[in-house]
């Protein structure tokens, strides 16, 4: 199937913060979704899930319910700054899907990580923006400050409910040290793909740093599966052990604009123990529609997990 954009006026479903689980807290982290959010078609959906009160935020992220013929890309998926006296984005999490069409009901659910053991001050909340503009895809890569380790990030745009930018990447990266470890930072890209819109659109990427703890208190897990042209692949890496809790993760792939591969789940997932607690791993799920320029061929996703050690 290959997408196209079709001229139509969407509409901003409520971004009031939806019904939670009960937040369960293991080893100082706190983990929460919301109950699923209905999806029209042809809207952006969005929700946002607060932290406990003074606890800031560390990770989180969206799922979306459709499949590859229920298509639904991430607008935005990133930590933000609540109604207190600091313009600090450490309350919680916000997200945004982009439903296209489809032939049944689709939701989504937000989700969130907050660190009940520290304040924002040990944390460091860094950003970006650039321009991307119609008909191209563009990325920007954030660097935690002082040598840091990331512990987890997210991506915004703007442009509204008339806009259609597509996450196509939002996750940690390796940047010119010694290691191959991807905790050096935060790196997204988005692909402004709107027809009925041409004009250039802001991309803001999130990176969080532990400001207080070592490289070694985290450990940085990745996975690399192919997705096929027309076809969606969903993947979760798990933390390496039992005792350890994901904090972030995310996603990236390879390709370019014409390639349109587009995020459509980025979110902590639940491994194989006796609980029910989305903190052992993380899960993505992502779409390749083909784009302009059929290239018959597979494009590599690779699937983060952050996990304290």
């Amino acid at each position: 199937m290959q997408l196209t954009v079709a001229c139509a006026a969407m509409v901003i479903a409520a971004i009031a913060a939806a019904p939670a689980s009960a937040a369960d807290t293991i080893r100082g982290y706190s983990y929460a979704e919301t109950a699923p959010r209905n999806a029209p078609e042809d809207q952006l959906t969005a929700g946002r899930l607060a932290c406990p009160s003074g606890k800031p935020v560390v990770g989180g992220g969206v799922d979306s319910s459709g499949g590859f013929n229920d298509p639904m890309m991430i607008y935005s998926s990133r930590p933000y700054d609540g109604q207190d006296s600091d313009s600090i984005p450490e309350d919680g999490w916000d997200a945004q899907v982009d439903r296209l069409f489809g032939s049944s009901a689709q939701s989504i659910k937000v989700y969130r990580i907050c660190d009940t053991l520290k304040s924002a001050s040990s944390y460091a909340y860094s950003k970006k923006t650039v321009s991307v503009g119609e008909g191209t895809q563009g990325t920007v890569s954030v660097p935690c400050p002082n040598g840091h380790p990331v512990v987890g990030g997210g991506v915004a745009s703007t442009g509204g409910s008339v806009a259609r930018m597509w996450v196509h990447s939002s996750g940690p990266y390796d940047g010119s040290d010694t290691d191959t470890l991807q905790d050096d930072g935060w790196r997204a890209s988005v692909a402004n793909v709107s027809s009925d819109d041409p004009f250039a659109h802001n991309v803001t990427a999130y990176a969080i740093c532990d400001k207080t703890r070592p490289q070694s208190a985290y450990s940085y897990l990745k996975k690399t599966v192919p997705v096929a042209e027309n076809a969606q692949v969903r993947a979760d890496v798990l933390c390496a052990t039992s005792s350890q809790v994901v904090v972030g993760g995310g996603v990236s792939a390879n390709g370019d604009y014409d390639d349109k591969v587009f995020v459509n789940t980025s979110r902590p997932t639940d491994g194989t123990d006796i609980d029910t607690i989305e903190d052992d791993g993380w899960r993505a799920a992502v779409d390749n529609s083909e784009g302009i320029v059929s290239d018959h061929t597979a494009n590599l996703v690779t699937v983060y997990a952050i996990c304290r050690r």
